[in-house]
């Protein structure tokens, strides 16, 4: 019997009994393919055993790739992976405002770390409608929302119809992808997600005890506009036209500013006197401010102060302060979302913790009236179509269509529980 060369040894296609993958080991690294048995660990094996015996052969023919990059041979896939990677550059400056990426980098990343974790070392080329199913099913199992699902499959999809437009894929991958029809509502193990609620004007004042009172008044302007905590924080004297009896604020980034809509917030008298004393010189510079929070604060301090500073209590302060220059950072000149809702969430412990709770329970404590900066959108929302209808919430809330209007105005229940009283 002849003996096999080495030459002729072509990588072996085996099954790691402990997780239940196939895995091959090709080019002195352990590629794992996924269930062993299924269709797509074969269909990743013949791919990747393809590549292999072509880059043996030493192909040399090659096609055309955008941007100057390196030359792939003919019959050659990149890898998932590879798609990944590409496809997170390109988000990360397509998705962005002012050289800073927007919340959509964030989103893209999260889809596509899942589909890097499940598929990175299969060929690209090889993933269909059925492998985008079985990403899927196992974002259910992880616990995603139904939505939350959606969003993160149309990435995937998303990730592939730019590799095809890149020339990095074949074409028709991104159409066959799309024919995966997405979670319907009842019809699937995914759970659904909470709806946001508007938050009750009780939580609301009782909240705005335990802020500053920049904070305070932030929370009042955006319950009073219904405005989105975005275009609060980036409110400036230089958007505000002061000329009528009603102010408007246009900002300059907003949710629909790349589809070309424009956006504008009336401020009524109430949120006129609450502005007022924030207008500033420098027309292009926030009105609501950490720092000046922060200088609020200790100002209050010092005024609150009864005892005279003694000289060896100034030396220690000059020495703290000194050292908390390293290791402390200056509070910024803007608020951001996160920073405006972290503020809001210790307001909301602080003014709902239970008596004799301890420091340590409180730490961990998850308060039942925790509510978000956003949810004053939906009270200003909804207490608007009570008043005047949804047409007029519509326009205030600055929506195209009356249907994200329902999203975020609560039906007044109580017109219709009067009407079923007298009717019957």
């Amino acid at each position: 019997m002849p003996r096999v060369r080495r030459s002729d040894w072509i990588p072996k296609l085996c099954h790691h009994k402990p997780t239940g993958q196939a895995f091959v080991k090709i080019d002195g690294r352990v590629v794992y393919l996924g269930a062993h048995g299924s269709a797509t660990a074969d269909a990743a094996y013949l791919g990747l055993v393809g590549e292999w015996m072509m880059r043996r052969a030493g192909a040399t023919a090659s096609i055309a790739k955008p941007e100057g990059g390196p030359v792939p041979p003919v019959g050659s896939s990149i890898t998932i992976t590879e798609l990944c990677v590409a496809f997170v550059r390109h988000a990360e400056s397509y998705y962005q405002r002012d050289g800073q990426p927007t919340c959509a980098v964030a989103a893209v990343k999260a889809a596509i770390r899942r589909l890097r974790a499940r598929f990175g070392n299969l060929p690209a080329s090889t993933f269909g409608p059925r492998a985008l199913k079985d990403l899927r099913a196992s974002m259910i199992r992880e616990g995603l929302s139904r939505k939350t699902i959606n969003g993160y499959v149309s990435t995937v999809a998303l990730a592939f119809r730019w590799g095809t437009s890149e020339e990095l894929l074949p074409s028709g991958m991104y159409e066959s992808l799309k024919s995966l029809a997405p979670l319907k509502r009842g019809r699937s193990e995914a759970k659904e997600g909470a709806p946001v609620p508007p938050v009750a004007d009780a939580v609301i004042d009782a909240t705005k005890r335990h802020l500053p009172r920049q904070l305070r008044d932030m929370v009042e302007v955006q319950r009073l506009t219904g405005m989105r905590p975005g275009e609060l924080l980036q409110m400036t004297t230089g958007a505000i036209d002061t000329s009528g009896k009603v102010w408007l604020y246009r900002p300059a980034h907003h949710k629909t500013a790349h589809f070309g809509k424009d956006r504008e917030v009336y401020l009524g008298p109430r949120a006129q006197e609450i502005v007022r004393a924030y207008l500033r010189v420098e027309l292009d510079a926030p009105l609501f401010s950490p720092a000046r929070t922060v200088e609020e604060l200790r100002s209050a301090k010092r005024s609150a102060r009864t005892t005279k500073r003694s000289a060896s209590q100034t030396r220690r302060d000059s020495k703290r302060r000194a050292l908390a220059r390293f290791r402390r950072r200056d509070a910024k000149d803007y608020y951001t979302p996160s920073s405006y809702a972290r503020a809001i969430a210790r307001a909301v412990k602080v003014a709902f913790r239970p008596e004799r709770m301890t420091d340590a329970e409180f730490s961990a404590w998850e308060c039942p009236h925790h509510w978000h900066p956003h949810q004053l959108r939906h009270t200003a929302g909804t207490e608007l179509r009570k008043a005047y209808g949804i047409e007029a919430a519509r326009v205030v809330l600055g929506h195209a269509d009356p249907g994200v209007t329902l999203i975020y105005a609560e039906r007044d229940r109580g017109v219709g529980m009067k009407i079923a009283a007298e009717v019957g």
